[in-house]
């Protein structure tokens, strides 16, 4: 029974993660205001952590962040 439970649980919850992100992509998407990139999160004030590396998260911190194309992408 057991499993069952878990492996129930585990199948409802990735049955509806996808429509999640119909509802909370777009916030995710960059903008441009006034010259400085933004989330659209960020631009309504929403707040939601930014998870990553913490080499990742000091570059955010920073004010910058480097690409894999090697230019530096000014954020926030």
């Amino acid at each position: 029974w057991t499993g069952k439970i878990v492996n129930g649980g585990a199948f409802f919850g990735l049955l509806f993660y996808p429509g999640n992100w119909a509802i909370f992509g777009p916030t995710h998407l960059p903008i441009v205001v006034e010259g400085t990139l933004l989330s659209m999160a960020d631009y309504m004030g929403h707040l939601y952590v930014r998870t990553g590396t913490p080499e990742y998260v000091r570059h955010i911190e920073q004010g910058s962040l480097r690409t894999f194309g090697g230019h530096t992408t000014v954020i926030a």
